[in-house]
């Protein structure tokens, strides 16, 4: 039996093995995640899973088992470093045309209005505040695109953190680090969409107010329908060579049809200070028709004294006496 021997090498190719080639491991696994972002519904979920990547990469690098991170529980250092590399990842989904603009000190155009700059992997803000002793993150804030699901989960978990603020208030917290070209359109999308935000803030009815009094729409010469009401107190000075500080008051007229004011300085709140600035407008102003006012005891008293004018007016006795004389 003749048995044919084949001639073994000494040194076989990788191209002849191609199943021998060693795989290439991608140590920076952070720029092939887009796919994996979509598979969670929650920002925090997604960001304690990208901090545990995060620190499995770093461990791998590290020789000495001494210095690797061992802890259960993740730092704010982390926590903040996986923000930054999912915001890293959807910047260069998004902005990849921008950003070769920004390292080519080529004009941008989408962004151009805001000056962008790239810097430790994010496209941030420009602007003149570089002087200014404000954070870097508030000065610089990051670019956010508007049109990505991750950045909604991210300005809904925002608006949970901040315990379901309303819109102004989540754009304006949202504004001191980050950057969205439609941030009020965006956050009044995702806010309306919530049902629990939508239950505790009801359409507020508006009733429908009444007619106005006929003071306000009759025609009448200014000041013959008067509002008075009261200001004060306020501190005045009394005496020309030892002055001292009194109190006073000021009564303000209003015009119920024409709205000019009319200001008296009262010096207490008795009904004779009251009636002596009622006189000093009437001869200013000329007679008053109707007086409308509060229920102050100054304005009752007033009332009384007036009425009791009247009163005595119209008397018979009283009116013949002033006639004869």
């Amino acid at each position: 039996m003749v048995c044919n021997e084949m001639a073994i090498p000494d040194e076989i190719s990788e191209n002849a093995l191609p199943e021998l080639k060693a795989a290439i491991a991608i140590s920076d696994v952070r720029m092939n995640m887009p796919s994996f972002f979509s598979n969670y519904s929650n920002f925090h979920k997604l960001q304690r899973i990208v901090s545990y990547i995060s620190r499995f990469a770093d461990n791998c690098h590290k020789q000495n088992p001494a210095d690797r991170e061992l802890r259960s529980h993740l730092t704010v250092h982390e926590l903040s470093r996986a923000t930054e590399t999912i915001l890293h990842v959807i910047q260069h989904a998004h902005f990849a045309d921008e950003i070769k603009r920004v390292l080519d000190n080529e004009p941008c155009k989408r962004l151009g209005n805001l000056r962008p700059i790239y810097t430790n992997g994010l496209l941030r803000v420009g602007g003149r505040l570089d002087r200014s002793q404000l954070p870097f993150e508030s000065r610089h804030q990051i670019i956010l695109p508007d049109k990505n699901p991750v950045i909604h989960r991210f300005i809904q978990q925002m608006h949970v953190e901040l315990f379901h603020v309303g819109k102004t208030g989540l754009l304006n917290a949202l504004r001191q680090r980050y950057w969205l070209p439609k941030g009020r359109s965006i956050i009044h999308f995702i806010t309306r969409r919530r049902v629990k935000c939508f239950r505790t803030n009801p359409t507020t009815p508006n009733p429908l107010m009444g007619n106005l009094p006929a003071s306000r729409v009759m025609l009448s010469p200014p000041f013959a329908i008067t509002g008075v009401d009261y200001a004060g107190p306020f501190w005045i000075k009394q005496g020309s060579r030892r002055p001292t500080l009194i109190k006073a008051y000021v009564a303000l007229f209003v015009c119920m049809a024409t709205k000019p004011v009319h200001l008296e300085v009262v010096s207490d709140l008795s009904t004779d200070a009251f009636l002596a600035s009622l006189r000093r407008l009437i001869a200013r102003r000329g007679m008053i028709h109707e007086l409308h006012s509060e229920n102050a005891t100054n304005f009752r008293g007033a009332n009384h004294k007036l009425n009791s004018l009247y009163q005595q007016f119209q008397n018979q006795q009283a009116v013949n006496a002033i006639e004869s004389f």
